[in-house]
């Protein structure tokens, strides 16, 4: 269920040519201890590491986002992602609510107005997308 250096560089080189020339959209997404579990990697000096001209948010020369909502490193899971984001689209669901409540802040002659929205968000071409998943134990 870990990682090694090989993975990432196939990972990298599996994303289309096409989707990886535009260098400004692309780039990782992955938990905190998974950009750990790589970043222990050893090996040639420097591979993984921040060097002293590089900074430690990104990996390969890409830019790195560390979130919880990607699956942990365990076996089947597809625990990194690494693709062009111009290619993700968000979007706002139906159900758009706004209320009003004149009489929440009535001693200060004003009326409270909540709003509740709900969004999402997809890939809009899955070939902009490589994901790392783990073989199944």
């Amino acid at each position: 269920t870990g990682v090694d250096a090989g993975d990432i560089i196939n990972i990298v080189h599996k994303l289309p040519e096409w989707y990886a020339d535009d260098t400004s959209s692309v780039g990782w997404i992955m938990r905190n201890a998974t950009l750990g579990a790589i970043r222990a990697l050893t090996g040639n000096f420097f591979s993984f590491q921040a060097t002293p001209q590089g900074g430690i948010d990104n990996l390969y020369s890409k830019p790195v986002a560390v979130t919880d909502k990607v699956a942990a490193m365990a076996a089947s899971a597809k625990s990194i992602i690494f693709g062009n984001f111009n290619y993700y689209a968000f979007v706002e669901n139906l159900g758009l609510e706004i209320s009003r409540n004149p009489y929440l802040f009535q001693a200060n002659y004003q009326t409270a107005i909540f709003c509740t929205a709900r969004w999402g968000g997809d890939v809009t071409q899955a070939e902009a997308f490589v994901y790392g998943v783990h073989p199944a134990s």
